[in-house]
Formats: C-alpha cells, structure tokens, sequence
C-alpha cells in the first residue's frame, strides 16, 4: 500500500493520524466508520505508536484518515526542540469542495465554511501573480484545516494537482517576521513558490503568506503566515 502511494504520488504526507482516548473508544470508532461505509486499507500494532488503523478515505476525502491509541509520547517519538515551530494548518488542495465537505460531514466531522478573500501584492515564483480560490474551513482540535479550489492560475495549487492529484498541499507556521523566514528558507535551498497578501495594509485583518517549496524534504511546501498585529 504505501509503496503504491508512492508510486502514484511521490514522496510526500498520506495519512493524517488522530489519537485516541484508550483502545474502546478506538475499536467504537472503527465500528462507527465501518457501519458508514468506510474500508480499512491497514491496520495493526506498533511499538511506535501501538494499535492503529488507516481508513480508505483518499478517494472521496482526499487523504487517508488514521486513529491509533498510541500514549502521548510513545516510544520513538521525537522530543520537541526549543523554539520549535508549532503547526497552525494543514492545507489541501480539491477540485469540488462541496462534495469533499459532503463527504466528512456523513462521516461525523465538521462541515467546511467558504471563504472568497480578495488577495493582492500577488507573485508566483517571483513573477506578478493572477491567481485566485476559493476557501473552504475545518476545525480539528487546534489546528485548522484549510482547503483550497483554485479557481485561477497559474498557481502553485494548481502545479500540485496535475503533478500529486488532490490532497496535501502544504503545512503552515506563523511567522513574526515574513520577510526574514523568506531569506532563511530560500538560503536553505527552498525557493519560494508563491507569495501574497489579504485585508488592508497596516489594519487590523491584514496579513501575508509565501510558500517554500520543500517537496526534497517531505513532498509538501510549507506555507509561512504573518497577521498584522497593533
């Protein structure tokens, strides 16, 4: 199974995993999606993590949805560093985020709420920039699930598509300082890809975005997030 995602789609992230209270709550859930409809592609033990299940969700929800009852701190699991970067959003990129919403919400997970910002200062691999998306927005615990429909390009989203298909696009981190993250990421060796702003300068609501492309490292970009703050 995962050398065929492999095959299919790169290097990159399958899988998001939810950890579970105990073993009961787990196996009730399994029973739950099961009775919904959903197939297991794996499941089994790890010392790592210890019991776990990987649903056959990527079709329809594009990608896998994971559980496991692993303990926090699992064997194996690695210490976070100081200063360590906290991930604020996982981001996915769709064609129809209406039937993706659809789907979850018969699953028992949150319906997306739609957004159409307007952005500007647009550049898309350090050229004037014309794209647009639609938005479409989760909750799961305290990360936010950003979901994209692009509507025009080129875009980043869309190069993701006709490379990856749907799913992961990118993972995001707030940043306090956009322009000095961009230098660092670039001098690192991942360019950024695109770039651009919302809201109004120097007001509240205001804020920028950039993505490095960090596909070598784990077949994702990461997206870098600045709001204006008085």
């Amino acid at each position: 199974m995962f050398g065929r995602y492999r095959k299919n789609h790169g290097q990159g992230v399958m899988a998001l995993i939810h950890r579970t209270p105990n073993a009961m709550v787990m196996e009730q859930e399994v029973a739950r999606l099961k009775q919904a409809g959903v197939g297991t592609l794996i499941s089994g033990n790890l010392a790592e993590v210890g019991r776990y299940t990987l649903f056959d969700t990527a079709r329809e929800g594009k990608y896998v949805l994971g559980l496991t009852n692993g303990p926090v701190g699992a064997k194996g699991a690695p210490e976070a560093r100081p200063n360590a970067k906290h991930v604020s959003q996982y981001a996915f990129v769709a064609r129809d985020l209406e039937q993706v919403s659809k789907y979850w919400a018969r699953l028992g997970f949150p319906e997306m709420s739609f957004t159409h910002p307007t952005l500007w200062d647009l550049l898309y691999h350090g050229q004037p920039g014309k794209f647009d998306a639609i938005l479409g927005w989760q909750r799961h615990g305290t990360v936010v699930y950003e979901w994209i429909q692009p509507t025009k390009g080129p875009t980043t989203y869309l190069d993701h598509m006709a490379k990856y298909g749907e799913g992961l696009h990118h993972i995001a981190f707030n940043v306090s300082d956009i322009e000095h993250e961009k230098s660092l990421w670039s001098k690192a060796g991942f360019p950024i890809t695109q770039s651009g702003a919302w809201g109004e300068r120097d007001q509240a609501g205001y804020g920028r975005f950039a993505y490095a492309d960090t596909h070598t490292l784990g077949g994702t970009e990461i997206e870098l997030l600045w709001n204006y703050r008085q």
